[in-house]
């Protein structure tokens, strides 16, 4: 190694953005030697180490220092910094990368070479505007975490089902009509965040979710309650306040590990005699829904503890609530 190589690392290793660029000035003269060191193209190296050093804020941790001492990134961890507007397609270059975390910027693409970095296990993409999701998504078989909540995105990839050791999805906030059929893959999905969408209905294929613990589908279109909810056997909480739904199917009484229903803002006359048949339900949300007769099985639910009513509700049943809180003084009535 050259002295003027060594100073020239040594510039590049201050983690000073006006050494930095100094030394990219010089670099050219030294490229072979560059190249052999650092084992990345110049043109690249150059144009990812400014990103990482331009894109630091006050609180963030020293991503360029630690990529310019050559120490492995495991973490990448950007949070409401409105001027990060891209991720670069040289991302691919940190192969040590397994949490992954863009928050509350203006990032508006998802770069297909992410998928080259197969150590990924959380990506969190939130509050961003990203407009798609690129196939190559399918390649991060250790990736356990997808968080992708507040963007703008209209369709999701049917390589996503390929995802077989994801345990977390998030999509909400988005724009999504549909969501593919081969999400019923995702055999160790167990929460899964589809609230504030345009959603209509869930694929059949979804009742092989046996794992699916939380199911998120409130504020969409919902106007059926999807078949395949009811063969997910592990669900405790299902969320589906502000939708369309007429009716509750009997096959409810299926989910005997339910704890939380929400069903609040839909078009509800009557609930299923097989409500009680969930043995674990601890908290039953009905406001907002044109009850006709009040749901009498209620007094089964043996560990039911909260039962949110509207005031006209209350109004419409106060014998009935009056006479159940007589047969089980612990619930409490909202």
């Amino acid at each position: 190694m050259t002295k003027e190589f060594e100073n020239l690392l040594e510039l590049l290793k201050s983690n000073i953005l006006e050494n930095i660029k100094l030394a990219f000035n010089l670099a050219p003269n030294y490229k072979q030697e560059f190249e052999v060191y650092f084992g990345i193209p110049l043109e690249d190296y150059e144009e990812l180490c400014l990103y990482l050093k331009e894109n630091e804020g006050e609180d963030s941790n020293e991503y360029a220092r630690d990529f310019l001492n050559g120490d492995a990134l495991k973490i990448l961890n950007y949070q409401d910094e409105p001027k990060i507007t891209s991720i670069p397609k040289l991302i691919k270059y940190l192969k040590d990368l397994e949490e992954m975390y863009i928050h509350n910027c203006a990032v508006t693409n998802f770069p297909k070479e992410i998928g080259e970095l197969t150590k990924l296990k959380k990506i969190e993409f939130t509050n961003n505007k990203l407009t798609g999701i690129p196939k190559e998504i399918a390649l991060l078989q250790d990736l356990e975490e997808l968080k992708l909540g507040g963007n703008e995105l209209k369709s999701i990839p049917k390589e996503i089902g390929e995802l077989k050791n994801l345990t977390r999805l998030h999509l909400d906030s988005n724009q999504l009509k549909e969501i593919p059929k081969e999400i019923g893959n995702l055999q160790e999905l167990n929460y899964l965040q589809l609230k504030d969408n345009q959603l209509q209905n869930l694929p059949k294929e979804m009742e092989k979710m046996k794992k699916m613990c939380t199911l998120f589908l409130g504020n969409n279109q919902f106007k059926v309650f999807s078949d395949g909810i009811v063969e997910m056997k592990s669900l405790q909480f299902l969320h589906l306040t502000n939708n369309q739904i007429p009716s509750v199917p009997k096959e409810i009484g299926q989910l005997k590990n339910l704890r939380k229903l929400h069903l609040t803002n839909n078009k509800i006359e009557e609930l299923p005699q097989e409500i009680a048949d969930l043995e674990d339900l601890e908290m039953l949300l009905l406001a907002g829904n044109p009850l006709k007769m009040f749901p009498t099985q209620l007094k089964n639910l043996k560990k039911i503890k909260h039962i949110y009513f509207d005031e006209m509700q209350k109004k419409q049943f106060a014998e009935e609530i009056k006479t159940l809180k007589k047969t089980n003084p612990k619930i409490t009535f909202y």
